[in-house]
């Protein structure tokens, strides 16, 4: 048996439902039959009926997937994945089972008593202290362009989020460009975003001290010893995103938990911890995603009473989720960091 974690795709058949698939971790997938480049057939039970869909692996991801497509067992399309999925009450974001013979895999959902007394203690905490049934992202989470995620999870690292939103504002105005789409809305059209070449073509002709002067206006470091200004690092990761063919919103899926994006977004000085990327996919749209910062920690900390590192607050954070899934089912990984961050901001 390994855990799965069904995951959207922020990409949409014409129907309107949202293209999912099941993500593996690479480090329980050792006993799968899948091999990196190549879609291994699988036949996926998922209620009372088989379907034929694919297991694939990748060097640049740390996850094997199961295919959001699926084919009834004589080879003929039947369905999506989603829609399979959703027909027999799973959910979007949820944690799952997967046993596995050979070739054929079953789905069933994590029980609550499956999930670990820490995490009860903080889904139990969760629903005393935050507003759930409201549970609302705010309106940084709804910039007009990508660029815009890129300072705000550069420069969020290690300052006030009052001083973040601030150099925002101050790019915004000097370029005069829109700064929020409509609250809860999808991708605003490519015509109207600021491209992240626009955002590069800006050092050409600036140093990075100049740009942080009289752009940013704001001279913070990514680090206190040995860190480069924040404006430098804005391009150097506007400048990875850019190998990678990311001009605009919709190109996010190019990157998104690509193991080769995020090393090299690592390598710039002050994002080793790789929480500016997990931040970065959430102020682009990410659902799946938990940004386990020290306000996020903290909260864990005071719940257990015992000290945790971001991987295993991550960890608790979303087999919590599975019991509060239940009572606010459009409770997402995303949403519950948020409010988790709210509240202890207001501590």
């Amino acid at each position: 048996m390994v855990e799965g974690h069904i995951r959207g795709l922020s990409q949409y058949y014409s129907n309107g439902l949202e293209r999912m698939e099941i993500w593996i971790d690479k480090k329980h997938a050792s006993s799968l039959p899948c091999q990196n480049n190549q879609r291994i057939p699988i036949t996926l039970m998922i209620g009372e009926k088989n379907f034929v869909t694919g297991l694939r692996s990748t060097p640049d991801n740390d996850y094997v997937w199961i295919c959001p497509d699926l084919k009834d067992t004589l080879g003929r399309k039947s369905c999506s994945l989603a829609q399979a999925l959703l027909s027999n009450d799973f959910q979007k974001n949820q944690k799952v089972k997967l046993v596995f013979d050979g070739n054929i895999a079953r789905i069933e959902p994590i029980s609550e008593i499956e999930v670990p007394d820490k995490s009860r203690k903080i889904a139990d905490h969760c629903k005393i202290v935050l507003d759930l049934a409201n549970a609302k992202l705010s309106e940084e989470f709804f910039y007009n362009s990508l660029a815009l995620c890129v300072i705000d999870a550069v420069f969020s690292l290690g300052i006030s989020y009052t001083a973040t939103r601030n150099v925002v504002k101050n790019f915004c105005s000097k370029l005069k460009i829109k700064m929020f789409r409509h609250h809860g809305s999808k991708y605003p059209k490519i015509e109207s975003q600021f491209s992240m070449e626009a955002l590069l073509s800006l050092y050409q002709n600036h140093s990075f001290e100049e740009l942080a002067d009289i752009i940013f206006k704001n001279h913070n470091r990514t680090s206190p010893r040995n860190g480069i200004l924040k404006s430098e690092a804005v391009f150097r990761f506007a400048s990875v995103l850019h190998t990678f063919g990311v001009n605009y919103f919709q190109d996010i899926p190019l990157v998104i938990e690509s193991s080769n994006f995020e090393s090299s977004i690592k390598k710039i000085p002050g994002q080793s911890s790789g929480l500016s990327t997990k931040y970065f996919y959430m102020l682009a749209g990410g659902e799946d995603f938990i940004k386990p910062d020290r306000m996020i920690i903290r909260f864990v900390e005071s719940v257990i009473q015992e000290k945790v590192d971001s991987d295993k607050t991550s960890s608790l954070i979303l087999d919590a989720l599975t019991i509060l899934k239940k009572e606010f089912p459009a409770l997402t990984p995303r949403m519950l960091d948020h409010e988790i961050w709210k509240y202890q901001q207001n501590l």
